[in-house]
């Protein structure tokens, strides 16, 4: 997440690097740390995973190469923080 708000998924091929980087829709200044995730739910797309300034979890799931839909990650999510280091 950028200072402006920006959300981008860098896509890795493991040790090597990125292979690419997308810009999603929206704004993510809301939150403060990002990070995807294997794909979770089978459609072939990585989920994301977010922290609002309140704490609380958020699970992305995208819709589309740029879309994401986000919802309470629920339980299985608590006690997330954002690592900065």
């Amino acid at each position: 997440v950028t200072a402006d708000g920006a959300g981008y998924l860098l896509r890795g091929v493991g040790p090597t690097g990125i292979a690419s980087t997308v810009r999603l829709d929206g704004d993510f200044s809301a939150y403060q740390g990002l990070t995807g995730v294997s794909d979770t739910d089978g459609d072939g797309m990585t989920e994301l995973f977010a922290v609002d300034s309140s704490g609380s979890t958020w699970l992305g799931r995208r819709s589309g190469s740029t879309s994401v839909s986000w919802s309470p990650a629920g339980p299985s999510a608590a006690g997330l923080t954002v690592f900065s280091g």
